[in-house]
């Protein structure tokens, strides 16, 4: 979603940027042109015309977006907000969760690790003991 202030800031440039409409121009040395005047040359014929896409499109876009965000309740814009806000929240939660996990995870590997070699050690020490004839009999 879109602050007023940004969709502003989108107008501005749009207001600055040389008028429209922009059109590609096959064989020129400049590929984008505005009343016969040069704007932009690219390498790839698909990068021209998205550039002369965008000084159309844009500033339509962000009057859309104005018109429409004046037609919704201000309570509900209000809480999409929040409910952005609250999400951006749980997702840092997540990441730290996960964080907090995976070393756990590491923490238990290790543990896991000692007490393999722990166990290995009993087994080595009760078959000595075995070998030297006290214990094991089972």
């Amino acid at each position: 979603m879109f602050t007023k202030e940004q969709i502003n800031e989108i107008l501005a440039v749009c207001e600055k940027a040389t008028p429209g409409p922009w059109k590609v121009v096959e064989g020129k040395s400049f590929g984008v042109q505005s009343e016969n005047r040069n704007i932009a040359s690219c390498f790839r014929t698909e990068n021209e015309q998205f550039i002369a896409l965008a000084r159309t499109v844009l500033p339509q876009l962000a009057q859309r977006v104005m018109e429409l965000e004046g037609k919704v309740d201000p309570y509900w814009m209000n809480k999409a907000q929040e409910l952005e806000a609250e999400n951006a929240k749980l997702q840092a939660t997540i990441a730290a969760t996960q964080d907090a996990l995976e070393e756990i995870k590491a923490r238990c590997e290790l543990r896991r690790q000692d007490d393999d070699a722990h166990y290995e050690n009993y087994y080595e020490a009760k078959k000595a003991l075995a070998a030297a004839g006290y214990g094991g009999e089972e």
